[in-house]
């Protein structure tokens, strides 16, 4: 049936699918590296599932939207001691310490921020039916790209004068009302 060594085992190697005359196959990982309970899954599940989870990965970066747009807004440190006019006795006058405090507070405070986003990207791309554990990485690989430059940078870089702009709008009208 094979004329040569590596066409047999080049089909033997294959993934196919567990239901008769569907002929979808592809080269199959490695043993340890399948998936079996995503494999047996029936085309129209795991095109459902693939739908489902890009939903729910949308749903996930509009979630985290007014998080990190909030954290991003706080991380200015003269703002934060107006909301919080104790840190300034906690921090004290020295202006080194000011500046080596508002260098690392905003990549702290959205990184552990960010730091639940992987978990709950990679079980969306478990969900959605991925057949290996290698296919599962490649997903949240590009995931999670997505989901940092849209936070991080988008939201992030925004935020901070929308805010701005915001409080200086509902500022003015409160003194307004209180004249």
């Amino acid at each position: 049936l094979w004329e040569t060594g590596e066409a047999a085992a080049a089909a033997a190697q294959t993934l196919q699918s567990r239901r008769p005359l569907s002929l979808s196959s592809s080269k199959a990982p490695a043993a340890d590296d399948v998936l079996w309970d995503n494999v047996q899954l029936p085309a129209t599940d795991r095109n459902l599932r693939h739908t489902a989870g890009d939903l729910f990965f949308l749903l996930t970066i509009l979630f985290f939207v007014p998080i990190v747009g909030t954290l991003s807004a706080l991380t200015d440190l003269e703002k934060l001691m107006k909301w919080a006019p104790w840190l300034e006795r906690v921090i004290g006058t020295d202006q080194r310490v000011r500046s080596a405090l508002q260098g690392i507070l905003a990549p702290l405070v959205l990184n552990a921020a960010f730091a639940l986003a992987p978990l709950l990207l990679k079980a969306i791309a478990h969900y959605q039916g991925r057949s290996s554990k290698t296919d599962i990485q490649y997903s949240l690989v590009r995931k999670f790209s997505v989901f940092l430059f849209i936070e991080s940078f988008v939201v992030a870089v925004v935020s901070q004068p929308v805010v701005d702009m915001l409080n200086d709008i509902l500022g003015r009208r409160w003194e307004r009302l209180l004249q």
